[in-house]
């Protein structure tokens, strides 16, 4: 059991927490506490748990039914571009990522807006900000807010609130980006199961896992970055409206809405592999025998480190953690089922060091989207989102070297 990689893991965190906090003498001992316990009890409840786990692989079987059936209505637009019968014989991977996998985000997007319209997101919304409420002492919006970050996008998320955003203090405008920045969304997580589902077995649990345990993390380190001040409101009679009137509605609405990540995640895919090929022939041409890939894999090797990787795989493991950061989550997943010489312990932490949305690309995204939502602070926006940054990547960090733990603290007592 790596016992002395978690504390010196912790350490490490909240060194540079610490050290980037605008009012250290404001920090509260209650929100690092509770921050970390939360955390720890997610983690050793959805592991640990058979009922939990069972869930989860219905959960899992559920998304590959939702992604077989997109493939279906993929194969009927776009033929055997989309999977279907090859009217030629082809040699090689016939798999198009475009066309068999995206396209279970237009479904999920729709199916997730349904569910939202008929009030079953909302029940559990509404679970999760009682409990945030409770332990971390978050107001109404916040709580509100902080629960369904649990199946909504960074820029999503923040809709459901709206009304309230303009009345936000810094400390709570960067609590939500940090929540955005250290978690994913019930809409991605289809593909993210495409990716990896073969190479880690249910990986949904993993998934989910990752996201339920990023929130209350994240929060708490918000929290030491811009410590909670007095001007706060209290906002108890917060509600989430349904925006759509009926079924159909909705379909269309979570449908038009997934198209905007499809765009996304295509062009941020074309242009981010166009430029490491033009830095990697730029690299090898200044200093033969190096690569991205490399000089990535040696700036994060001591992180991996950290995460309780040896040193022969900490190159392979850093390289995957820097993918995620200067890129994103998709990139790295696909650097990470390459990996087939790690243990699947490696493989698991790995997967929630890198899941989760903190990446460079992302801060244009979050900074576009805050600037439209509280025009009023534009100047604000830009120093909130780099701090929710640090803090989204230092959550999926602690999320590793927690998961680690408690993984062994269950292999010893046979959980």
């Amino acid at each position: 059991m790596q016992i002395d990689i978690f504390f010196l893991g912790l350490l490490v965190i909240y060194g540079v927490l610490f050290l980037v906090s605008e009012n250290r003498a404001g920090l509260s001992v209650r929100n690092i506490i509770s921050g970390l316990a939360l955390q720890m009890a997610f983690a050793g409840f959805c592991l640990s748990l058979d009922s939990l786990r069972s869930a989860f692989a219905l959960i899992g079987r559920g998304v590959m039914l939702v992604q077989n059936a997109s493939l279906q209505g993929a194969q009927f637009v776009f033929g055997y571009l989309g999977g279907g019968a090859m009217p030629f014989e082809v040699k090689g991977n016939t798999f198009i990522f475009f066309f068999q996998a995206l396209p279970t985000v237009f479904v999920i997007g729709a199916l997730s807006a349904l569910f939202f319209h008929y009030g079953i997101l909302q029940k559990i919304v509404s679970v999760f900000a009682k409990i945030f409420q409770k332990t971390l002492g978050l107001r109404g919006a916040l709580a509100l807010c902080s629960g369904a970050k649990m199946f909504l996008g960074q820029t999503d998320a923040p809709l459901v609130i709206r009304p309230y955003l303009s009345h936000m203090t810094r400390s709570e405008m960067c609590a939500i980006m940090s929540m955005g920045m250290a978690t994913t969304s019930v809409v991605v997580m289809g593909l993210y199961m495409v990716i990896l589902e073969p190479f880690i077995p249910n990986v949904m649990m993993h998934l989910i896992t990752s996201t339920v345990m990023a929130v209350p993390i994240s929060l708490s380190f918000a929290r030491i970055v811009i410590p909670a001040s007095s001007e706060e409101r209290d906002d108890k009679d917060v509600v989430i409206k349904v925006p759509t009137s009926s079924a159909m509605e909705a379909i269309s609405s979570g449908m038009y809405q997934a198209k905007d990540i499809v765009v996304g995640i295509s062009l941020s895919l074309i242009v981010f592999i166009a430029f490491m090929f033009l830095l990697n022939a730029i690299i090898g041409n200044v200093f033969p025998g190096w690569s991205l890939e490399r000089v990535a894999g040696l700036i994060f090797a001591p992180l991996a480190c950290l995460l309780g990787f040896s040193w022969e795989n900490a190159m392979d493991a850093g390289k995957v953690l820097g993918f995620k950061c200067i890129f994103n989550e998709i990139f790295a997943f696909n650097e990470l089922v390459n990996l087939t010489h790690f243990t699947m312990r490696d493989r698991v932490v790995l997967l929630y060091a890198v899941c989760g949305f903190a990446n460079i690309a992302s801060v244009g995204i979050v900074v576009a989207a805050w600037n439209a939502f509280v025009p009023k602070v534009k100047k604000q926006i830009p120093g909130l989102v780099t701090k929710a940054l640090l803090i989204g990547f230092l959550a999926s960090f602690a999320n590793a070297i927690t998961v680690r733990l408690v993984l062994d603290i269950l292999d010893v007592f046979a959980l």
